[in-house]
């Protein structure tokens, strides 16, 4: 068999996470800051024979068929391009599951994006958005090639951001898999439907200095990233998700207690984050972590600055 095309898939943290309202159907409307970070999950593709289509999660216990979502985007890629899949996928987990970190979409998006390359780009971007946007709100974050974005609407409408000043970001997952639609189920009837963001309000670019407003408190995002500054972190999920795992809240103690500049929840969890001005006051938190909690998994990464393939 031919060699393999390897593509890494980022993790991602969101900065902020603001509960808008609910829309018509159901879902929730948001508002965001999202970061790719340098945590990676492997994704590996090869052409096979006999035809037909192939997924490995080595050392997981991840579905090796349609329910997994690199799956289902592989066979949604081959049915758009009219062809028989002869392909076998090899997804090495590193990022945990369903811990608010979006391994699941950016593994997604990464084979969307890499059977594309593969077969000599026959799908537009603007298509790679529509189908990952199918298979899931975030998949258009690790489609585009911008490392930190504003989402609103589900999360799947975006404007790119600046990346953030250079710093480091210590994860800890306590092991424990969040069911994102669980969490959502609990704002059900808590928050009022909101009228859809006028078009003056979803413009910004890169050098936007626009606000996002909670209460009496407003964050200036874009021009706390351009200036070198951090925004105040939030997260309208975290409390929920509290309510039935306490220890997340244990967590962000112990983070701040090793100096973080500040701490936070990651999407719908249950993934905290620190960040940490230098890379000693980092490793010094992931270590005394580590070795009070074992079973947890611990990591010093950094924000992203572009997409890698090797």
């Amino acid at each position: 068999m031919p060699p393999p095309f390897v593509y890494f898939a980022p993790a991602k943290i969101n900065l902020t996470l603001r509960v808008v309202g609910r829309l018509p159907d159901g879902y929730h409307e948001l508002e965001s800051w999202m970061h790719k970070v340098q945590l990676f999950d492997t994704v590996s593709l090869q052409r096979a024979k006999p035809p037909g289509l192939i997924l490995c999660c080595p050392d997981s216990d991840l579905p090796e068929d349609k329910g997994n979502l690199v799956y289902q985007a592989a066979v949604r890629f081959y049915q758009l391009i009219g062809e028989e899949p002869s392909l076998q996928i090899t997804l090495e987990k590193h990022i945990p599951v369903a811990a608010g970190l979006g391994g699941g979409s950016s593994d997604c998006a990464t084979v969307l994006m890499g059977l594309n390359e593969l077969h000599g780009r026959p799908l537009s971007k603007d298509m790679l958005l529509a189908e990952g946007k199918q298979l899931g709100a975030d998949v258009p974050f690790f489609i585009e090639d911008f490392c930190s974005a504003r989402a609103t609407g589900i999360g799947e409408c975006l404007s790119p951001l600046p990346a953030l000043p250079p710093c480091y970001i210590v994860l800890v997952n306590p092991g424990i898999a969040v069911s994102t639609g669980w969490v959502f189920a609990q704002l059900q009837g808590k928050i009022p439907l909101l009228d859809q963001y006028t078009e003056q309000s979803q413009k910004t670019s890169e050098n936007s200095n626009y606000a996002l407003t909670r209460g009496a408190k407003t964050y200036i995002l874009g021009r706390a990233s351009a200036e070198g500054g951090l925004p105040d972190l939030f997260n309208d999920l975290e409390k929920v998700t509290l309510s039935l795992h306490p220890e997340i809240e244990l967590i962000k103690k112990k983070i701040l207690s090793q100096g973080a500049i500040d701490a936070l929840m990651s999407g719908s969890g249950s993934t905290v984050f620190g960040i940490f001005a230098t890379e000693q006051s980092a490793t010094k938190c992931r270590n005394s972590i580590q070795s009070s909690h074992p079973d947890w998994h611990v990591f010093v990464t950094q924000p992203l600055k572009g997409i890698l393939k090797k």
